[in-house]
């Protein structure tokens, strides 16, 4: 499948990157985007050494900039809240659910699950948790673009699960691994 990966923080979009590409997806990874129109996503990559939660910028720099044609795309995940021009996670959800193009909310903590619901994304998933999620075939997006309910219902009782077990491991003292390193490293 083609990935949209829409993402500024590099300590959570690079694990996932990876993740995705080994499981055999192609993934374009952006961290915001100059423009979003009906058809199209002007997007912004990554700036070059960025690391942990450290949060991309854009100083307009056009070798950074990169047209995605959303008739390419599969699924997208997006985060809640990006670099500007357009920094709000929602306009992508409009555009691209509005192209029927599958959209999971992956804001941290999943606090913006409700606006990015609203303005399209189907399903959603603590950005924390989408590593564990992709591991145990979850986040399943064959299954996503087929039963856009279903899948959704799955990765609420998923969320709600790998909560308690966290939970439980921080209240127990134990190690809760997400996969991602920065976080993994402060348990």
């Amino acid at each position: 499948m083609n990935i949209l990966l829409i993402e500024d923080m590099a300590g959570m979009a690079i694990p996932m990157q990876k993740e995705l590409l080994a499981q055999g997806h192609t993934v374009t990874w952006i961290v915001g985007a100059a423009r979003v129109e009906a058809d199209k996503i002007v997007g912004i990559r990554a700036s070059k050494g960025l690391r942990g939660l450290a949060e991309d910028t854009w100083n307009g720099e056009s070798k950074r900039l990169i047209t995605i044609d959303l008739a390419t795309i599969d699924v997208a995940l997006i985060d809640g809240g990006l670099i500007k021009p357009v920094s709000s996670g929602a306009d992508y959800a409009r555009a691209l659910s509005a192209f029927g193009i599958p959209c999971v909310s992956i804001t941290g903590g999943g606090a913006g699950a409700g606006f990015m619901s609203e303005a399209g994304c189907c399903a959603a998933l603590p950005k924390e948790f989408v590593l564990l999620a992709l591991r145990a075939t979850v986040l399943d997006f064959q299954k996503l673009r087929l039963d856009r309910q279903g899948s959704s219902q799955s990765m609420l009782s998923f969320t709600e699960r790998t909560r308690a077990v966290h939970r439980a491991a921080v209240e127990q003292k134990k190690r809760f691994r997400t996969g991602f390193a920065l976080f993994d490293k402060r348990a």
